[in-house]
C-alpha cells in the first residue's frame, strides 16, 4: 500500500498583469488559450508572461519552469532539515513553523507548472461511492484531471480501487466522474485520477469549479 505523507494540498494561483489597466488577472482555466477578457477593463488581452502566485511569493511560470528539479531538491534537503530539528532534544518549532510555511509555498509555486491547475472550492462537500456504498467527503482540491479527496472516516486499504465521484451543481443537475484511486495517504485522504478525458467531462468539470471556486466566492 502506498502511503504519502507529503501531500500538496494547496493551490497556486496563475495570473498576468492587464497591459492596458494594469490590473493582475486570475487565470483558471486554459493558460495555453491566445487571448482573453480582461475582468477590470473588458479589454481583449493576449495571454502571454504568465506569473505564479504563493503566499508572498509571485514568479513568471517561465522561469520556474526551468527550475524545477532545483527547487524539488531544496524541498527534499528542507524537510530532512525539519526532521533533524523535530529529533532534537529541544526542538526550535519558531524555526520549524518558518521552514514548514517555506516549503509549502515552494510546493505551491511549482504546483502553479501543471499542466492543468489545482483549485480550492468554496463549497467542498462532495459524495463518493466505492464498492456500490456511498460516503460523504470533502474535496481537498479539484482539477479537469483528478481531485485529491478528503475521505474523513472510511479507511482505504488500496489503490487503484474504482471510485464513482458524485458532483452536485447549481445548474445542469447531477454529474457522476468515474475514477480509480492512485494514492492513499495522510489520514484518509486518496488522490483520484478521472477516467474520462472527453471534451464534456472537461467543460462539466470546469463549469463545477468555476461555480463552487473559493477565488470567485471571495474575490
Amino acid at each position: 500500500m502506498l502511503k504519502t505523507s507529503n501531500l500538496v494540498e494547496w493551490c497556486a494561483m496563475l495570473k498576468m498583469e492587464c497591459p492596458d489597466c494594469q490590473e493582475w488577472v486570475h487565470l483558471p482555466f486554459k493558460t495555453k488559450a491566445a487571448e482573453m477578457v480582461c475582468p477590470g477593463c473588458s479589454g481583449i488581452i493576449p495571454v502571454k508572461d504568465v506569473y505564479v502566485a504563493a503566499g508572498p511569493f509571485l514568479i513568471a511560470r517561465d522561469v520556474l519552469f526551468k527550475s524545477v528539479p532545483r527547487y524539488k531538491r531544496l524541498i527534499l534537503e528542507a524537510e530532512k532539515e525539519v526532521t533533524g530539528i523535530l529529533k532534537a532534544e529541544k526542538a526550535d518549532h519558531i524555526s520549524i513553523r518558518s521552514m514548514k510555511t517555506f516549503i509549502n509555498n515552494l510546493k505551491e509555486l511549482l504546483n502553479g507548472c501543471r499542466d492543468e491547475s489545482r483549485h480550492m472550492l468554496d463549497d467542498n462537500g462532495v459524495e463518493y461511492s466505492i464498492n456500490q456504498h456511498t460516503f460523504q467527503g470533502n474535496i481537498v482540491n479539484i482539477s479537469v484531471t483528478g481531485a485529491c479527496i478528503d475521505g474523513k472516516s472510511v479507511p482505504l486499504d488500496r489503490l487503484w480501487k474504482e471510485i464513482t465521484v458524485h458532483l452536485k451543481r447549481n445548474e445542469g443537475g447531477p454529474f457522476t466522474l468515474k475514477g480509480r484511486i492512485v494514492w492513499i495517504g495522510d489520514g484518509n485522504k486518496m488522490g483520484v485520477r478521472f477516467m474520462a478525458d472527453d471534451e464534456k467531462t472537461r467543460d462539466v468539470v470546469e463549469d463545477y469549479i468555476r461555480e463552487k471556486s473559493l477565488f470567485q466566492k471571495h474575490h
